[in-house]
């Protein structure tokens, strides 16, 4: 059977050749290390398994707020014995949940922008009242006047 060399390059420059068996090892042993699992059925990768400490590192946070999200509903997990377990793609959907919603169309947001409504004076009310009013003179209320009966 013939190895296979990978080039392993960094930064542009061939790093090393490594062998097929070798990476796979190098990943195995990385994948306990982070407590990840892989599940496959027939050749094919269903799912990941993750522990606690795993979970944490997907989500960047604690793994005290990501017990906290378990106990809020907010994510999904089992405990099974003393170990918490999480599914990778219930993570990955509980992380595009948080997504800001994209609008359909940007505005413009204007520095000069005018804004209505806000707060006015009583005074200035009554005088812009005065100055929107009628220019025909008002009929006085209760006046007297001075008439003399013939």
């Amino acid at each position: 059977m013939p190895i296979i060399l990978i080039q392993m390059i960094r930064n542009g420059s061939l790093y090393a050749y490594l062998s097929i068996k070798t990476i796979w090892l190098q990943l195995k042993a990385s994948m306990s290390v982070l407590g990840i699992k892989k599940i496959w059925k027939k050749g094919k990768l269903l799912m990941e398994t993750l522990d606690l400490e795993a979970a944490a590192k997907l989500l960047y946070a604690s793994e005290s707020t990501v017990l906290e999200l378990v106990g809020n509903g907010e994510l999904p997990a089992a405990k099974i014995g003393r170990k918490w377990v999480f599914v990778d793609i219930d993570l990955i959907e509980y992380i595009r949940s948080k997504y800001t919603p994209k609008t359909k169309g940007s505005k413009c947001h204007s520095t000069s922008e005018v804004k209505s409504g806000g707060f006015m004076s009583q005074s200035m009310d009554r005088e812009l009242d005065n100055l929107l009013a009628p220019v025909t003179k008002r009929k006085q209320k209760h006046s007297t006047t001075n008439l003399k009966l013939v």
